[in-house]
């Protein structure tokens, strides 16, 4: 009954956004939860597909954003105990490389850095 009030809801804000933020958002939140798929091919696609958002949206998409949604949908590095999520967090770091978004900001890279060294710890086949 809470996924329908949510759905409901949602529907209503996709109506007052002028500038489509939205649905922008609601592609990027469906795009990381897809990095996680069981599904290979599946996650090569939701993988082009978030680099072209990062391109494409690069005012309306932080990379802070991207990094909190795949902490909420992907597990947090430090409990990644499946393969798919590593997998998934592998692909949006990849991603984000791939989509020149890191450019000079100093800050971006340790962050990226560290949460690639996260995830490659307990699996030396990431790095």
């Amino acid at each position: 009954m809470d996924s329908i009030k949510e759905t409901k809801t949602s529907a209503d804000d996709r109506k007052d956004d002028t500038n489509g933020s939205n649905d922008v958002m609601y592609c990027l939140d469906r795009v990381i939860r897809g990095m996680a798929s069981a599904r290979q091919f599946a996650r090569h696609g939701f993988c082009v597909l978030l680099t072209q958002l990062l391109m494409t949206f690069e005012e309306k998409i932080s990379l802070e954003v991207v990094f909190e949604l795949s902490e909420k949908h992907l597990q947090k590095i430090k409990d990644v105990s499946n393969h798919d999520s590593v997998i998934g967090w592998s692909l949006v770091m990849a991603s984000v490389i791939k989509s020149g978004r890191l450019r000079a900001d100093t800050s971006l890279l340790q962050t990226l850095y560290r949460k690639l060294h996260n995830i490659s710890n307990p699996y030396s086949f990431v790095m």
